[in-house]
């Protein structure tokens, strides 16, 4: 799993890049997410950052129920 959240951050960091290119979010709604193969984790994009500021270091990794288990926002 330890290579793999890396790779998840950068892969779903970059899919929001396309969300406001394509008109499909408006400010800071709207999100992608990615499940973390083989555990009950996801990887998803912080509350309240912009589209424009996102990079794999702050997309967050949070458990099923919405913990945050990894990350420095919410």
């Amino acid at each position: 799993m330890g290579e793999r959240i890396p790779a998840l951050r950068a892969e779903v960091a970059a899919l929001h890049a396309e969300l406001p290119r394509n008109g499909l979010v408006a400010w800071t709604a709207g999100n992608v997410s990615a499940r973390v193969p083989g555990a009950d984790l996801l990887v998803i994009k912080s509350s309240g950052v912009s589209y424009d500021e996102l990079t794999p270091d702050n997309m967050v990794v949070c458990d099923l129920d919405g913990n945050l288990v990894e990350g420095e926002h919410s």
